[in-house]
């Protein structure tokens, strides 16, 4: 008995005992299931030139905290996961879920902290900052010369437009054709 059984409950050992279930795709990686759940899975590995046996969260080889056993022939890597699925050394699904989560989470804290990360962060928040305050200086723009008066009330204030004399000087005055069009000259 392995030292992860120790703390299984009667339940957790019961489900590892169920039967297994072995899925292939392109004959290069097996998912191990009991009652319909992920396991473990064994993935040949070109680099290494073996079999990897991977928790249910360990997706591919790159997640080497995920991988918990290397074996040469698919046979001995099907054994050895199975062995390790109801001895306890592999985790169990959720287990092996919370870990995998656990990991990323320290890469994404770990890569935070990194120079051109931080870096990166300040320049979208400044980049932020300044597209908030071009945007309010815009509203405020706005609102100032929705609260002015309309143009034609200035103007009706400076001109008397009724006054046919300002008519007149304009360059493009308005002039009345014998046929009754308006017709347009300039000065």
């Amino acid at each position: 008995m392995h030292e992860g059984d120790k703390s299984m409950t009667h339940e957790q050992r019961e489900a590892r005992q169920r039967p297994l279930a072995i899925r292939w795709y392109n004959n290069s990686i097996g998912q191990i299931t009991i009652d319909g759940e992920l396991w473990a899975a064994v993935e040949w590995s070109e680099k290494h030139q073996r079999w990897c046996i991977e928790d249910a969260g360990g997706k591919c080889l790159t997640h080497r905290e995920g991988v918990h056993g290397r074996e040469a022939s698919k046979e001995a890597a099907l054994a050895l996961a199975e062995a390790m699925i109801r001895d306890g050394r592999m985790p169990d699904p959720e287990t092996a879920r919370q870990n995998l989560e656990e990991r990323l989470k320290e890469r994404r804290e770990k890569r935070a902290r990194q120079s051109a990360q931080i870096r990166r962060k300040q320049e979208r928040e400044e980049l932020a900052r300044r597209y908030s305050k071009a945007a309010e200086e815009e509203w405020r723009a706005q609102c100032e010369e929705e609260q002015q008066p309309p143009l034609y009330e200035a103007l009706s204030e400076a001109f008397d437009f009724t006054d046919e004399a300002l008519w007149r000087s304009n360059s493009l005055s308005c002039k009345t054709s014998s046929s009754g069009r308006a017709k347009f000259s300039s000065c």
